[in-house]
């Protein structure tokens, strides 16, 4: 048979489907277009056939692809296509989990099938129920699932809910979209005498009639996490809306590397940018990416007309005599703002750490707690990464403000991280040699439990970075060195070797 091209987030596949081989099903591609794989991730794809899923998932950056079919033509098929498309794909016969016993990923791949019947009519059939396949996966998929890990599933409408529902109740799941089905009578009778009677005699659960011996059903896909047990990390990349620079090097931060959540500035001036970025993300395969306000009270204007001091210092001092009132009136304008450009946000945090200091405090505790935010408390450990430089004074100085937030946003039951990480790193000096170092360093004692925040700083400086006046302080070459370290590839095997798991803040519940 000859290869055919598959368009795919990869780019385009060229895949054979071998005499004998399950061709490449519409909900395949489909499942293809979902595919999330970041570098370096650790991917299984069971029920391979001729192995779109897994030769995709290898274009796309995974570290490890390993792909499982109970028929050796198929692993056959799929170790070809691998070769025909430059891809590295580690293929193995088995049942399904049976073949990885022991081993975790990051990406588990299922396409099953689901097709019910009253006895077995053939490759599609599902059991029963539809679930034959799902009962022998999920039950089990926890155990080969690194913390932080994920499935992607097509579930079809045919399945009945009544046996679906108790193999995802273990899981949270996110909708990842949904296609229609086609199908002719004379299709399914062709293998199964009396398999359409049977079908439509359900057709509660998922089957409609569409027309003179035609009928449609649903495929859904599904993202399945599973609720944390260890740590949990938000990777939140500050200063969005600053320039273009920096919206493009959170942009690939997200899509190559660890950063979940970004902090944007309502009054940047590459706010319009940013929207359209964050907009693009949330249509992407990886997206959405989460958004909160990053309040700033020093650079730049303000959008009430309420004077800004124009450095970081001055507006650290001036905070104790600003007016209180003024004050929530800005942070509720710079919130709005957000949620003008069509922006659902989920945390609360300062510019230069602006709302932990003085007056804006109160501001910060009082919108983050009418809202529903989370408010950063910036009260990191001594970790001695910036110890003995100039910059371990003014981290001090944010860490004693921190700690004066910390009492009154728990007085006030506003949603905050069990620890914060950051300021030392984005300090230390040496950063532009030992980025990586130095925010592995940060996370080195994280709490056992719980949800740590740890904020970053990346940034591409080709074009579009602001050199001077407002918001140019952080372009540097520092930041580009950010950015790479947040894009290495060995993130998900160090976190996975210390249980930690990624979430965003729309992810981390309630403390």
């Amino acid at each position: 048979m000859a290869a055919e091209v598959h368009e795919t987030p990869a780019g385009p596949l060229e895949i054979e489907t071998a005499p004998g081989v399950h061709g490449i099903a519409p909900s395949t591609l489909e499942l293809a277009r979902r595919l999330d794989v970041r570098p370096g991730e650790r991917v299984l794809e069971l029920g391979c056939g001729a192995g779109l899923l897994a030769v995709a998932a290898a274009r796309l950056g995974a570290g490890r692809v390993v792909a499982i079919d109970i028929d050796e033509a198929a692993c056959r098929a799929t170790a070809a296509n691998a070769r025909r498309n430059g891809a590295r794909v580690e293929t193995r016969r088995g049942d399904f989990l049976e073949a990885v016993r022991g081993e975790r990923f990051d990406l588990v791949l299922f396409n099953p099938p689901q097709t019910p019947g009253p006895r077995p009519f053939g490759p599609k059939w599902g059991g029963e129920d539809g679930a034959r396949h799902l009962r022998a996966v999920l039950p089990r998929l926890r155990e080969h699932l690194r913390p932080g890990g994920r499935g992607l599933l097509l579930v079809l409408s045919l399945v009945d809910e009544r046996a679906l529902e108790p193999l995802l109740a273990p899981f949270r799941v996110e909708a990842r979209g949904e296609t229609g089905r086609e199908l002719e009578a004379a299709e399914y009778e062709g293998y199964c005498p009396g398999l359409v009677a049977y079908l439509a005699a359900r057709a509660g659960t998922g089957l409609r009639r569409t027309g003179p011996g035609r009928y449609a059903f649903r495929c859904r896909y599904l993202r399945l996490r599973l609720p944390p047990e260890g740590p949990r990390l938000v990777v939140n990349a500050d200063d969005l809306g600053a320039d273009r620079a920096r919206n493009e090097g959170i942009r690939e931060a997200f899509e190559r590397g660890i950063v979940r959540s970004a902090s944007l500035l309502a009054n940047g001036p590459a706010f319009d940018d940013a929207v359209r970025t964050l907009s693009a993300l949330a249509a992407s395969r990886f997206g959405p990416l989460d958004v909160g306000l990053h309040l700033n009270l020093s650079e730049g204007g303000s959008l009430t007309g309420m004077p800004f001091a124009g450095t970081k210092q001055a507006a650290w001092d001036g905070l104790a005599r600003a007016d209180a009132g003024a004050l929530e009136a800005e942070v509720r304008a710079q919130l709005a703002r957000l949620r003008s450009g069509g922006l659902a946000p989920t945390h609360l945090d300062g510019h230069q750490h602006v709302h932990a200091f003085a007056a804006a405090r109160r501001a910060a505790v009082e919108v983050a707690r009418a809202e529903g935010l989370f408010l950063r408390i910036p009260d990191e450990p001594a970790l001695g990464i910036a110890a003995g430089t100039a910059f371990a004074p003014e981290v001090e100085k944010i860490r004693e403000n921190g700690r004066a937030l910390h009492p009154l946003a728990a007085a006030a039951g506003v949603r905050v991280v069990d620890a914060f990480r950051g300021l030392a790193a984005a300090r230390a000096p040496d950063i532009e040699e030992r980025a990586l170092e130095n925010l592995r360093a940060s996370l080195a004692h994280l709490p056992g439990t719980g949800v740590t925040e740890l904020m970053v700083h990346p940034a591409r400086l080709e074009a579009g970075a602001a050199r001077e006046g407002p918001f140019s302080s952080f372009a540097t070459p520092a930041r580009e060195a950010e950015l790479r370290a947040l894009a290495d590839p060995s993130w998900p095997d160090w976190l996975a070797e210390r249980g930690i798991a990624l979430a965003s803040f729309g992810e981390a519940g309630p403390r």
